[in-house]
């Protein structure tokens, strides 16, 4: 049995949050008219928009209309102070992430902030219709609301609703609590799915459901600590199936039998069982015997203790639920020509049978079931009759059936073990090693190894890898800190190329100066001593002699002149 995931995987309550501003609309009451401005972010863009009526209130909050629309396409809902949470607005800006669109899911699709620009709820399109549980599920009102509604038209209700849960399903997002109240319905091709921000997704578990719709494994348990998983998801699908097409009636409700939670813990589906005592009387059992044999007994064996769907694992999805209910409305017209009281919602007699003898439509007898009509049974008015040798061909075709069924039970138990055996030697070959090869990178002492699985990868002419996963780490420039693969920083030093290549060039430069200075002639070296101290004052005085000796040979020529004149 698959047991909830584990406490630690759960997103904890979180705290409430304290408003510096406003909460719009407090103290408004139903129905009242109001204008109040707020804003709706969807994490990318922002819009001003008024409530404009309280048209709802709820156990978390209350719902308003607001002026997106003409009329009013877009609806807000504002909680109050103390369902005001942390981890709630966290978990809608994560669910609004999920882009979901489709027509039918009033999914959150932007916060609404005060004018301080804190949440305060969130903006969803809006939802129109009638609650399932008070329509579809109570037959007094369905016959009120659609009166004129067949089974054709619940059959057509179930795949509307299966086609949006299989849309939220594949996105990795769990309805958690299905029931009647979370689902509108307007006609059989126009259904709403409501009270989507209590939806699981991520680590975030929605906190509510039903017994009924609660599978064995989880009854009993507080759902906000645990996270639903896809077969939980599953049981709740098929209860809300059943309950659509017995409107109203749970699969695990019994004549004297135990409480609901005690019926789906043991398994105790009645319909089809050995104690025909036990089905709800009145219009159940009819309404049971009508539906098309693959319908019953998917869910025969999906409810009962011992079938085939019973276990958690093997529970039917949306997808699969679909392709039964589309092939039981690809039918109708066959089951008509048969019983012309085949698509009634609430038919007043058991589904007609094909004599085995004469090939005759009659309606059985419920408590003594023939497989002949009463002509040839031997049946006059009301008082039974039966050959022996008819006696001899009624056992006979019911000790035929039932081997019949005995070997179409050996042989899919034979063919799951095939399957199983088939799958485990597969997987061992998926982990064989197919390739075995060093890396690359000559730095590197790596094996890369690729297995058996990763052939569809490299398929065609697509190159296996050269480098192993650790060469492929991100590594930073020794030099700038540039983030590349280690394999390429390895080829040039530790370096990035931009980094390598100016070191390269600077190499380059500093070569090319050495080679010119080598190919210059060399020039005389010319003593540009500087003169010292001593040699100026020799210098100094040098110059003075000089000067003496001019003076005096100037003296004496002028003397020698002055004689000769006189």
């Amino acid at each position: 049995m698959t047991v909830p995931r584990q406490q630690e995987n759960v997103v904890s309550a979180g705290r409430q949050i304290a408003l510096r501003g406003s909460l719009p609309g407090e103290g408004v009451q139903k129905g009242q008219a109001v204008s109040i401005d707020v804003t709706a972010d969807d994490g990318s863009h922002s819009k001003s928009i008024r409530l404009t009526k309280k048209i709802g209130e709820g156990g978390e909050g209350s719902v308003f209309e607001t002026s997106l629309g003409k009329t009013s396409d877009y609806v807000a809902k504002i909680y109050s102070r103390n369902k005001l949470i942390d981890t709630k607005i966290e978990k809608l800006k994560l669910m609004m992430s999920k882009s979901i669109a489709l027509r039918g899911l009033c999914f959150p699709v932007a916060l609404i902030k005060n004018e301080q620009g804190e949440p305060v709820g969130f903006l969803m399109p809006r939802a129109k219709g009638v609650e399932l549980g008070k329509s579809i599920f109570m037959p007094k009102l369905l016959q009120q609301k659609f009166p004129s509604w067949t089974r054709r038209d619940t059959i057509q209700l179930c795949i509307t609703i299966l086609e949006k849960i299989k849309y939220l399903n594949s996105r990795g997002i769990i309805l958690g609590d299905i029931n009647g109240q979370n689902i509108l319905v307007v006609s059989p091709t126009e259904a709403y799915l409501v009270d989507c921000d209590s939806y699981q997704i991520g680590k975030y578990p929605c906190p509510a459901g039903t017994v009924h719709f609660t599978p064995p494994e989880a009854q009993g348990k507080d759902y906000s600590t645990f996270l639903r998983t896809q077969a939980m998801e599953n049981f709740a699908i098929a209860t809300l199936l059943f309950m659509i097409m017995l409107p109203g009636k749970s699969p695990y409700a019994s004549v004297g039998g135990a409480s609901p939670a005690e019926n789906i813990r043991n398994g105790a589906f009645v319909y089809e069982s050995n104690d025909n005592s036990k089905v709800p009387p009145g219009k159940w059992g009819f309404i049971w015997s009508h539906m098309s044999f693959r319908t019953r007994e998917a869910f025969v064996d999906t409810f009962r203790r011992g079938g085939e769907h019973f276990a958690p694992e093997k529970r039917m999805n949306a997808q699969q639920w679909l392709e039964i209910f589309k092939a039981y409305q690809h039918g109708i017209d066959h089951m008509l020509a048969r019983d012309p009281m085949a698509m009634d919602i609430f038919p007043t007699r058991p589904k007609m049978r094909e004599c085995k003898q004469c090939g005759k439509m009659y309606v059985p007898d419920p408590l003594h079931y023939l497989p002949f009509c009463p002509e040839c049974a031997g049946k006059k008015g009301s008082a039974p009759y039966l050959t022996p040798r008819e006696i001899q061909l009624n056992a006979a075709h019911a000790a035929k059936k039932e081997m019949e069924r005995f070997e179409r039970q050996r042989q899919r138990e034979a063919q799951r073990e095939v399957e199983s055996q088939r799958n485990a030697a597969h997987r061992r070959w998926l982990g064989e090693v197919w390739k075995k090869y060093p890396c690359k990178n000559q730095k590197c002492h790596n094996t890369i190894t690729l297995y058996n699985r990763d052939q569809a990868r490299f398929y065609g002419n697509r190159r296996l890898p050269e480098y192993c996963n650790e060469c492929w780490q991100d590594t930073p420039c020794k030099k700038c800190g540039y983030v590349a693969a280690k394999w390429m920083h390895d080829e040039r030093g530790g370096l990035c190329r931009r980094c390598y290549e100016e070191e390269q060039r600077n190499k380059r430069l500093v070569a090319q100066q050495k080679f010119q200075q080598t190919r210059r002639p060399k020039r005389p070296v010319q003593n540009s001593k500087p003169p010292t101290q001593n040699s100026r004052s020799k210098n100094d005085e040098i110059g003075c002699w000089g000067y003496l000796v001019c003076a005096w040979a100037i003296v004496i020529v002028l003397a020698m002149l002055s004689n000769c004149s006189s």
